[in-house]
């Protein structure tokens, strides 16, 4: 029985740390071309069949595969189940 157990998807990518990032993560994210870093939650894209990351305030929503690629910096700081109030807090 796996009771009230949530699975989450692997992304395939890994954090500054070496930690492995899954959908459903709150991550801190550095953008390559910008000094700010923002939070943000990992979900799947439909439209665009991958993870993006979707900042907490309605910030640019952005691929992570081709974001990591450029420079772009995450670190894992929780995920939604165990951490929603990460994505209400300012940075």
């Amino acid at each position: 029985d796996t009771g009230n157990l949530e699975l989450m998807q692997f992304t395939g990518l890994f954090d500054k740390n070496g930690k492995e990032i899954y959908e459903e993560d709150i991550v801190k994210v550095k953008y390559f071309d910008m000094k700010k870093t923002v939070i943000a939650e990992v979900g799947w894209s439909y439209d665009n069949a991958g993870f993006k990351v979707y900042p907490q305030e309605g910030g640019e929503v952005f691929d992570m595969i081709s974001t990591e690629m450029d420079g772009t910096e995450y670190e894992v700081i929780g995920n939604i189940w165990e951490n929603k109030e990460l994505l209400s807090s300012e940075e």
